[in-house]
């Protein structure tokens, strides 16, 4: 398939819709699917008409045939997404699975790396510099399975199990992505690459660390042009618009704690609730803003 400027635009344009200040919104997604804006979006969007670039290269042999074969391989994307979520990876211990990721993508033939967050990087042909297309996945999960058995498939197919969704199904994405494109060889004298990462560190404590750890190295992020994040197996929307999410750790100590000894002695788990319940009340009763947002407090 050549490289044509049809391609290159196609690229290019989510850069002009600030794709670029990921960093901003610190835990943007959009997630891959039928390329269809949803519902909501549509109404606000009604008069909106799809770029010509967009109907030209839906209409081009190769990548027809290219997403065509999605559905021939389903067997083996569905093995592979098997195999990845029964290697434990609760966040901050994700090693065997970003290992057993690099064999992979190795195999289908892409250049692969290991950055020093841990962060697993491929690329479909040598680094010389070009600007790059950031599809991501990430690696950990919120929970674990205790033994490979836990992951199974049901008596209609179905996928079960700790992170079968999120983001065992991202990461199988990712792969996919990998053999059906360079298979197709869609790379092949481009001036623009798309680089593979699976990605450490998404989940609760780990706060997108192996995000920011790519988006805070210049000479990786000043190339990007876009960033594609598979997450979760929603295949009806792609999301171009979410919520920043900002996390705070904040500890409350004290000399009370044992429920007999230090009774009558103030105990900062009492403290802590009251607090919580302060703070709930204050943002239920007094919003500040008319934009907008959620918490949580574990």
């Amino acid at each position: 398939m050549a490289w044509d400027p049809v391609l290159l635009r196609s690229l290019s344009q989510p850069l002009r819709h600030g794709a670029a200040s990921f960093e901003r919104a610190l835990h943007w997604k959009i997630m891959l699917g039928p390329l269809e804006i949803s519902r909501k979006k549509a109404a606000r969007t009604a008069n909106a008409q799809p770029p010509a670039w967009l109907d030209e290269l839906a209409r081009r042999p190769a990548l027809r045939d290219a997403l065509a074969a999605f559905g021939r391989e389903k067997r083996w994307i569905d093995e592979q997404h098997l195999e990845l979520c029964r290697i434990s990876a609760p966040t901050f211990q994700e090693e065997t699975r970003a290992h057993w990721m690099m064999d992979q993508l190795k195999a289908l033939g892409w250049e692969v790396r290991q950055d020093r967050s841990g962060n697993v990087i491929a690329l479909p042909a040598p680094d010389r510099g070009q600007p790059l297309v950031a599809v991501t996945a990430h690696l950990d999960t919120v929970l674990a399975p205790s033994t490979p058995s836990d992951i199974r498939l049901d008596a209609s197919g179905r996928l079960l199990g700790p992170g079968v969704s999120d983001n065992g199904v991202g990461l199988a994405a990712v792969l996919a992505i990998a053999r059906i494109s360079m298979a197709a060889g869609l790379w092949d004298g481009a001036p623009a690459l798309p680089v593979l990462v699976a990605n450490v560190c998404e989940e609760g404590e780990g706060n997108l660390n192996g995000m920011r750890f790519l988006c805070r190295t210049p000479s990786f992020s000043s190339r990007v042009r876009a960033w594609i994040v598979l997450d979760g197996p929603n295949v009806d929307h792609i999301t171009a618009e979410a919520l920043a999410c900002r996390r705070f750790e904040i500890a409350l100590t004290g000399p009370g704690g044992h429920s007999w000894s230090d009774f009558g002695t103030a105990n900062p788990v009492h403290a802590i609730s009251r607090t919580i319940n302060i703070f709930s009340k204050t943002l239920w009763d007094n919003p500040t803003s008319q934009v907008r947002s959620s918490y949580n407090i574990n």
